[in-house]
This record gives structure tokens, C-alpha cells and sequence, in this order.
């Protein structure tokens, strides 16, 4: 029998098991961000007793956000996917929220088909890109005059958010996050980029530019908060492709494209 279950502070090692499944190029989160991040928004399917799957959700201001979606290679095909979407969109709306999103390849049909099944769309294109040592964005140009970089006050999150099309919460959500660091640019009263940057991955999402001239001003407001002993860094350039040529342009290169599905709840 197939359950899903809300996740236990002792079902990491299954977490950690699990997670290679994404294909993400970095190692598994560890136990302490797990419980400090994690845990509280994510579902676990089980199946006589063993952890076949997990779902990683975000819950945001106004979307439910589904961070990882992953089945066990041996359990594919027997429903564990849609049982933690279902799951997932159960919770969502228990938190008062109407909108759903999340991130697909593209190569993947029976996802695509799941997606569909329940009411998604896709809205956009999303280019992961690389850049191999952070000494690249130097020949990025500084910008337009005027424009400043640094950080908004809780009471501006939303405006920044709007300005940018940052979703609604990201913000906010970043500020509790230990180690996250978040950075804005301004031209006069207006929010012209945002990023946050996490140091682990390492990876700066979302990175919203309202240019891609500016995209040199917002990478050197968030490098001093790198992680020395981790060299590269991952971009993501959201329904913007004339940011990611820029950025390859720049020496960034291009690691995957995936497809934002979003619906109603």
C-alpha cells in the first residue's frame, strides 16, 4: 500500500538517499538545514514501510511552490508522483493559497503528463547557467549610473517583489533562512533587480535584472557573501533570453532549461 505521509525529523538518511534522483550537481543539504528548512513542508510516500518518494514544497505569499518532486528509480510508474502532487496541492490549499508552480524538463513526458493532469501550464522557459569562478562577472560592465545595490527593509519586500516580478514571499521567505543572503538594485524609487543567493549550492535564484546590463552590479553585490572554498556559481535567467545570451556572452555557460508549470489549486 501507498501512503504519504508528512515528513519526521528522522527521515533524513531517506531524504539524502533520494536526492541524487534530482540530478542536482551538488551534494545533498545537510542534516541541520533539513531540519531547520525542510522538514515542516515536505511529504514523504511510503510503501510497506520504505520511503519510495519525496516532495519538497515552499509555500510562499500567495503561490505553493514545489521545490522537489522525486520517485524512487524502482517505484517509477506506479503512481508515487501523482499521490505527493495531489498530496502537495491538498496542503496548499489548507494554507489559504489558489495558485501552484514548479520546474520541469522538458525531455520529461510523463511529468509533462502529470502537470497537465492536474491543471498546469507552462508560462516560461528557465536557463540555468554557470560560471566557473566567480572572477568571470568582472567583465561584466558596472551599469548605468545611478543604480545602487543593497538590501530593501522587510516593509519594502513586496514593492521590490512587484517591481522585479520576484514572487510574491520570496523575499520575505529568504530573510529566514540562515545563510541567505538577499540583495536589490534601486534607480531613484524603483527596484530594478533582485537576487538571493544561496552560498551552499552555490546559486543565486531568483535573479531578476530589468536589463541585462545590470546583471554585473547585482552578481558583485552578492559576492562577498560566497563561500570561499566553492569557486563557481549557477544563475538562473527566467523567461529572459536575451539575459542568459548575455550572461554566456560573459563566459557563463549553459547547464539546463526547464519549464515553469503553474495553475490554480
Amino acid at each position: 500500500m501507498l501512503r504519504v505521509r508528512a515528513a519526521l525529523p528522522t527521515d533524513y538518511p531517506d531524504f539524502a538517499r533520494l536526492f541524487p534522483e534530482l540530478t542536482a550537481e551538488h551534494a545533498p543539504p545537510s542534516e541541520a538545514r533539513w531540519l531547520a528548512e525542510m522538514v515542516a513542508t515536505t511529504l514523504i510516500a511510503d510503501e510497506e514501510g520504505a520511503a519510495v518518494g519525496y516532495l519538497y514544497g515552499q509555500p510562499l505569499a500567495q503561490v505553493g511552490y514545489i521545490r522537489h518532486l522525486v520517485a524512487a528509480p524502482g517505484a517509477r510508474g506506479r503512481g508515487v508522483g501523482r499521490a505527493l502532487v495531489l498530496a502537495a496541492g491538498e496542503s496548499f490549499r489548507g494554507r489559504g493559497l489558489s495558485r501552484w508552480c514548479l520546474n520541469v524538463r522538458p525531455d520529461n513526458v510523463a511529468a509533462l503528463r502529470l502537470y497537465a493532469s492536474v491543471g498546469m501550464k507552462p508560462i516560461f522557459e528557465s536557463v540555468f547557467l554557470h560560471f566557473a569562478d566567480w572572477a568571470r562577472i568582472d567583465a561584466l560592465p558596472e551599469g548605468p549610473p545611478g543604480v545602487i545595490a543593497g538590501t530593501c527593509a522587510p516593509d519594502e519586500d513586496s514593492r521590490a517583489e512587484a517591481d522585479t516580478g520576484v514572487l510574491a514571499g520570496t523575499l520575505t521567505d529568504a530573510r529566514a533562512r540562515p545563510g541567505r543572503t538577499a540583495r536589490v538594485l534601486r534607480d531613484g524609487e524603483r527596484f530594478v533587480g533582485a537576487g538571493i543567493l544561496d552560498p551552499d549550492v552555490p546559486g543565486i535564484t531568483p535573479f531578476e535584472v530589468a536589463t541585462p546590463a545590470l546583471a554585473g552590479a547585482l552578481l558583485r553585490a552578492l559576492r562577498p557573501f560566497r563561500r570561499a572554498d566553492l569557486a563557481h556559481v549557477e544563475v538562473r535567467a527566467e523567461a529572459n533570453p536575451s539575459l542568459a545570451a548575455f550572461l554566456v556572452a560573459a563566459g557563463a555557460t549553459e547547464r539546463l532549461r526547464t519549464l515553469r508549470y503553474e495553475g490554480a489549486l
